[in-house]
């Protein structure tokens, strides 16, 4: 197979490159910012587009770096977007629940996405202690509870699950107890993630009813 018979793969592995320096970077805390090596990327797409007019094979080597830039450029603001530095005290916050419980030892997980003006956006992890109150919630309910968020920890996992976490778009993870939550209706409108996880549910229910 030769590379040029998939022209694709020209740009799509630059853009691989470029998110790979870019998790690279932030992953090991480099001295050297990712934003100093954006930066260098895009004064080089500038230095040979300059010159491409008088050496058209700098064409070739420009949009590559060019798709460098933007893999490398999109992951950092994606990262610093999902990066928070949550308050070290107990705070009140308001959610919607994105996903069906997953079930482990003494709690039930799910994936919550805050609504709070401050941290708007932002998702979480959310382990609630094993009741059938917990195990009712469905995506789109909407829930309150109060505690300490803490940023993802790789501590006891064995691998880097802080990185794992946050390349999945997770912001911090919170364990409360039963008295610290309270759940409301389900919101009139369900967002598009909350739609596509029950579709999910319902489409493997179905292939379960037939016996696939």
């Amino acid at each position: 197979m030769r590379l040029s018979d998939w022209p694709s793969l020209r740009l799509v592995i630059p853009l691989i490159a470029g998110i790979i320096i870019s998790d690279t970077i932030l992953n090991t805390r480099a001295e050297v910012p990712v934003w100093c090596i954006i930066a260098i990327i895009a004064a080089l797409v500038l230095f040979i587009l300059y010159f491409s007019d008088r050496k058209p094979r700098l064409s070739g080597l420009c949009l590559s770096l060019s798709f460098v830039f933007a893999g490398a450029l999109s992951y950092t603001l994606q990262m610093e977007r999902v990066r928070v530095e949550w308050p070290g005290r107990w705070v009140i916050y308001h959610g919607v629940i994105n996903s069906y419980p997953l079930e482990r030892e003494r709690t039930y997980r799910y994936e919550v996405t805050l609504t709070d003006s401050l941290y708007k956006g932002r998702n979480i992890y959310l382990y609630l202690p094993k009741d059938s109150a917990a195990q009712s919630l469905e995506p789109g309910y909407t829930i309150v509870f109060d505690g300490k968020i803490n940023k993802p920890s790789s501590e006891g996992a064995g691998f880097d699950y802080a990185s794992y976490l946050l390349s999945h778009g997770i912001s911090g993870t919170l364990r409360v107890q039963a008295k610290d939550w309270q759940t409301g209706s389900p919101e009139g409108r369900l967002n598009l993630k909350s739609r596509c996880v029950r579709f999910r549910r319902s489409v493997m229910g179905k292939y379960r009813e037939w016996g696939a």
